[in-house]
């Protein structure tokens, strides 16, 4: 996210150089969580939280390549970075010649916008491989497979969002997923996901959290409703 911020405002110099003397440091925090080359997190601690997600994810370990990557003017992090890109390919994503169950499609988004697993993958092989999948068919929904339901944390399922993290479609990613399209030139899809997200807008005037899988509207049940609005998926549709 540091990173991010500095990418974005690279004016700001006060927060360059406070972060330039913690980077190491912050790279450094990461070194206990890993284990067989991979960063392994705790459980419910990503955006994902309403599922347990013990272990080493797509997500952490795409964020941790992809700081790595930026950093790759300075030596020490070239070796790691190539190690860490290797290893995502070949433990992290497919299963044979299929994504694995637990991928997510803003790692693979990620990965994409910034072509971090070359030259393992190239950006257009795993952006084409993510277009026949039920992630691009389904867009906004976050993980491939449902989790099991063992994995979903006891206060999601008492609301009724056993689904919160798997099937129900996320404003946010329609936006990121909106941007690739558009890196990629493939005007056909840049097309199809601007008519989905102005479908669901329309309908409701706003950027809702969540939509229902099917047809599209907020999701809504006894003890919850959609946040709105929803700044996140807000502003990644502007993004996009």
């Amino acid at each position: 996210a540091s990173l991010d911020y500095l990418q974005a405002c690279p004016e700001d110099r006060m927060f360059e150089a406070l972060f330039e003397s913690k980077q190491e440091l912050l790279l450094k925090y990461y070194v206990s969580f890993k284990k067989n080359g991979l960063v392994y997190q705790l459980p419910f601690s990503d955006w994902q939280d309403s599922a347990r997600r013990e272990g080493p994810t797509l997500y952490l370990n795409t964020l941790y390549l992809k700081t790595l990557k930026r950093l790759s003017d300075r030596a020490e992090f070239v070796s790691e970075a190539e190690f860490f890109s290797k290893t995502i390919f070949k433990n992290l994503i497919f299963s044979g010649d299929d994504f694995r169950d637990d991928v997510t499609l803003e790692a693979l988004l990620f990965i994409i916008e910034e072509n971090l697993l070359a030259p393992h993958i190239s950006a257009n092989e795993l952006y084409q491989k993510l277009k026949r999948s039920k992630l691009w068919e389904n867009l906004g929904r976050p993980r491939l497979a449902n989790y099991p339901i063992k994995e979903i944390s006891w206060t999601t399922r008492l609301v009724g969002l056993r689904h919160y993290h798997d099937e129900f479609r996320w404003s946010w990613l329609w936006g990121e997923a909106l941007k690739i399209a558009k890196i990629m030139n493939d005007d056909i899809e840049v097309k199809r996901i601007e008519t989905l997200i102005f479908q669901a807008f329309e309908q409701h005037k706003s950027v809702h959290e969540i939509y229902e899988q099917n047809d599209l509207k907020p999701v809504r049940r006894k003890l919850y409703a959609a946040e709105v609005p929803f700044s996140w998926g807000a502003a990644k549709i502007i993004e996009g």
